[in-house]
């Protein structure tokens, strides 16, 4: 006879979350997002304790990840073999939860009805922000565009109104619960993921564009235990005895995404009434370091929100331009593919009847915390491991990552080095100091977010 063992869960949802099935729906929270979650921080936690010390390609590597698969296949099942547990969510969504497609998100995270197109962006002036608009590409739209430049702005003749949604969405401030229930009692298994769920409500998520904080939860009740965190001096010591009380292993080359001594987490030192404030926050300080800006008739300046642009990365500018054919961008460290006219994707070694690869997320992760009833604060992890597959070049170079760059048509394999081109990129970005005078292409201003570190890479 099975004895099961019971956890019954509560989080909050802490940003818009874009969650649905084949349709993008959004009508309910789905089990399989919700275990695939927990499965990938069981990874985090759990790779280096098998995997630490082995080098990928050798025996011992190769028997270090059959243990670690073992594992994972024990606790939430595989081929042939059912998960350790069963989970059931026990949340129902209403209408009144849900904010559909086509309208504008405000940045309370309701929906506006009858958008105005004013001011010199032409969008209405409760629309969520420019900054949180850029980290949810893709799902908002981003800028106001008109369909005729002939005719005057109207929601009738726009193309795109910024803040509008590409999918629906479920709103901030909703709660999620589920229960887990053991199939067997199984104690190591049950404190397993006890861990991971305790992970997934401090640095997590689900839905799409997790990695960019949309769809951030925070854990609230963990089997009627209050979990709810209530300053940022609490959240700084619940993410150092959860993560801090596992060794960080030395990896080459982790295969997979997870906690190592290459790891960094800080969160803000601020904290804010508003969600999507913070989330704003942290997108305006990515577009500022990130982004060449756009020069209008109102300034002679390239300008970024407002702000006179950096322009720190001006290789990868004139990369898209076409004048620097055998440049790989260095922003290739926060994903590809990049949305440049040239366009540029990954590309990897291709087998036989499966298509190359042409997507990689970015090693760093953007989470938005609730902090008691009504405050909230950013957590910026960087969670780096194995960039992309290895491939051979003709160069006589070592084996390195093949990014795909394609300028005037034509496409171009060229080596990327993550450890020695793509990490200080994003180190630079967590950075809380400014970078040395002619420190190229890092001589602009910084910090760009007010930070406090607290786990840094070891040396």
């Amino acid at each position: 006879m099975m004895v099961a063992t019971r956890l019954s869960v509560e989080f909050d949802l802490v940003t818009p979350m874009f969650l649905g099935g084949a349709e993008q729906e959004a009508t309910r929270f789905r089990e399989a997002s919700l275990k695939g979650a927990l499965c990938f921080w069981w990874r985090v936690l759990n790779y280096g304790k098998y995997c630490a010390g082995a080098a990928p390609d050798t025996r011992e590597y190769n028997e270090a990840i059959r243990a670690f698969r073992a594992r994972e296949t024990a606790v939430f099942g595989g081929p042939g073999k059912q998960s350790s547990f069963l989970l059931k969510t026990t949340s129902s969504l209403s209408s009144n939860r849900i904010v559909e497609a086509g309208t504008v998100l405000s940045k309370t995270g309701e929906a506006i009805q009858a958008p105005r197109l004013v001011g010199a962006d032409h969008c209405d002036p409760n629309t969520i922000g420019p900054g949180a608009r850029y980290l949810a590409y893709g799902l908002v739209d981003a800028a106001s565009v008109r369909k005729d430049n002939q005719q005057n702005w109207t929601v009738a003749n726009a193309k795109s109104i910024a803040g509008r949604l590409v999918r629906p969405c479920i709103r901030q401030n909703t709660r999620l619960a589920f229960n887990i229930l053991m199939r067997d009692a199984q104690p190591d298994i049950n404190q397993e993921l006890i861990d991971v769920i305790k992970a997934l409500g401090l640095l997590g998520g689900l839905g799409a564009r997790v990695r960019r904080g949309l769809g951030s939860l925070s854990l609230r009740t963990l089997d009627g235990e209050d979990m709810q965190i209530s300053s940022l001096a609490d959240y700084q010591k619940a993410i150092e005895q959860h993560f801090g009380l596992r060794k960080r292993h030395a990896f080459k080359d982790a295969q997979i995404t997870a906690l190592s001594k290459d790891s960094m987490i800080s969160i803000s030192k601020e904290e804010k009434a508003n969600p999507l404030d913070v989330l704003n926050d942290v997108g305006e300080a990515m577009q500022l370091y990130r982004a060449w800006g756009f020069k209008g008739q109102q300034h002679p300046h390239h300008m970024i929100n407002g702000v006179k642009a950096e322009q720190n990365f001006r290789d990868d500018h004139d990369w898209s331009k076409g004048s620097r054919p055998g440049h790989v961008p260095l922003r290739t460290a926060f994903g590809l593919p990049h949305a440049y006219k040239s366009g540029a994707r990954v590309s990897g070694p291709r087998v036989t009847d499966e298509p190359p690869y042409d997507r990689r997320a970015s090693p760093l992760f953007i989470h938005i915390h609730k902090l008691g009833d009504d405050r909230f604060c950013a957590a910026l992890s960087l969670l780096p491991a194995q960039f992309l597959p290895k491939v051979e070049h003709t160069t006589g170079r070592p084996k390195a990552v093949a990014v795909e760059t394609k300028v005037s048509n034509r496409a171009t394999n060229l080596a990327y080095d993550f450890e020695r081109d793509g990490l200080p990129v994003l180190e630079h970005f967590l950075s809380q100091e400014s970078p040395p005078k002619g420190d190229k292409p890092f001589s602009k201003k910084g910090p760009y977010l007010k930070l406090r570190p607290i786990f840094s890479r070891e040396g």
